[in-house]
């Protein structure tokens, strides 16, 4: 009898510790890229939100970025910091550079974030506008926290970190963003 249960006992150990290795493994898998210039994105799937057609589409990054440089601004229709950008962008859907025309996405780091839509007609920012399908997605581009500003090349390449307080006229983009 007391095998018996310590047969038990042990195989019940034996599964827990293999559950718990395979959920660290799975969570460790889940750790923040570390996005680097040059760093190709362009498979991650947001989902297309607009303003008068609520219902949303799936298109790849690509889709959305697939010719020119786009500034990419991941927010929390919650974060207090999103609302003041949200406030220094209000309006904003496109920088010009030197000529250079840089449109500007906003994306929701929440797949079902209710105030998003509120939070982009609110400041009247660019629709449509993104939200990302999960967490996965938020690790895959490096986003641990919000706001985030990303520059992206053609075709959905990161091109590099804007800084959050920077103003829609801040920056010159790298020459990758100029026509050849």
């Amino acid at each position: 009898m007391r095998t018996k249960v310590g047969m038990v006992l042990l195989t019940v150990i034996i599964v827990v510790q293999v559950v718990f290795l395979a959920e660290k493994r799975r969570v460790r898998n889940l750790e923040p890229t570390r996005l680097a210039p040059g760093t190709s994105v362009k498979n991650i799937q947001l989902s297309v939100h607009d303003i008068q057609e609520p219902t949303a589409d799936f298109e790849r990054l690509w889709d959305a970025v697939s010719d020119r440089c786009t500034i990419m601004i991941f927010f929390d229709s919650d974060c207090t910091f999103c609302r003041q950008v949200a406030e220094e962008w209000r309006g904003v859907r496109e920088v010009k550079y030197e000529g250079l025309t840089v449109p500007v996405k906003w994306t929701s780091v929440w797949a079902n974030d209710l105030g998003a839509a509120q939070f982009v007609e609110q400041y009247g920012l660019p629709s449509p506008w993104y939200s990302m399908r999960g967490r996965e997605d938020r690790m895959a581009f490096g986003i641990t926290e919000w706001p985030k500003l990303y520059l992206l090349a053609p075709e959905g390449v990161f091109e590099g970190e804007l800084a959050r307080d920077v103003p829609p006229d801040g920056t010159a983009p790298p020459d990758r963003c100029r026509p050849s």
